[in-house]
Formats: structure tokens, C-alpha cells, sequence
């Protein structure tokens, strides 16, 4: 597989993580009537923030949004073994849809040499 369709398929996945996802908590968000106004706000906000600008990283600062993808992927599957109780059911379909998607845009990337095709590898002295 060449490097531009690793990246091709590393920045959908990102994509369609992030927009899926942003589209969850908002619309979580404005469907609950309960609590405190400002911890939604906060909630939203940081939903907003965080998975579109994991994507963005991603295609914008591809050297560091590699590796924050790989580790926001391997800290969200610590958080879903830790905080979140679910039913085995529900805990497959967070580590599916939640924490491999940023795990395999980040391999993917971290795959794709910074060498131009055909460049030396440079030799140890």
C-alpha cells in the first residue's frame, strides 16, 4: 500500500471518528434537560474541542497528530476499562467505535516513512 493511500484511509477513519462522535455528545448533550447548564456547556465544549481537533492534528500536523492519535486512542481505552462500567456489550462497542478508530489512523501514519520513495536509508557511522 503506498504512503498517499495510508494516509488517504488514516485522515477518513479521523474524520468520520470525529464526526460521529461530536455529533453524539452534542446531541447528548441537548437532549438531557437535567443538571447544571454549565457542566453541559463544558461537556459540549470539550467534545467540540477534542475529537474535531484530533482530526485536524491529524491532517494539518501529521507528525504530531500520529502520535497524539495513538496516545489519545491507547488513554481512551485505559478510561473505558477504568471509569466506564458498562455491560461487556457496550464496552466492545466503545473500544470499536471509540478507541480503535484513533489507534488505527495513528498506526496507519506511524507506518508511512519521512523518506521520499526511493530515498537511502541513512547509514550508521
Amino acid at each position: 500500500m503506498t504512503a498517499g493511500r495510508k494516509r488517504a484511509i488514516a485522515r477518513a477513519v479521523a474524520i468520520a471518528w470525529a464526526g460521529f462522535w461530536t455529533y453524539f455528545v452534542v446531541g447528548t448533550v441537548l437532549s438531557e434537560h437535567s443538571g447544571n447548564p454549565w457542566t453541559r456547556l463544558a461537556v459540549c465544549s470539550a467534545g467540540i474541542l477534542l475529537f474535531p481537533g484530533s482530526a485536524f492534528m491529524l491532517w494539518r500536523f501529521e507528525a504530531v497528530g500520529r502520535l497524539m492519535t495513538c496516545f489519545e486512542g491507547l488513554l481512551l481505552t485505559v478510561l473505558n476499562f477504568t471509569f466506564f462500567h458498562n455491560r461487556p456489550a457496550g464496552t466492545l462497542l466503545l473500544l470499536l467505535t471509540l478507541c480503535l478508530p484513533p489507534l488505527l489512523a495513528g498506526a496507519l501514519l506511524l507506518t508511512i516513512s519521512d523518506r521520499p520513495d526511493g530515498a537511502p536509508t541513512p547509514k550508521s557511522t
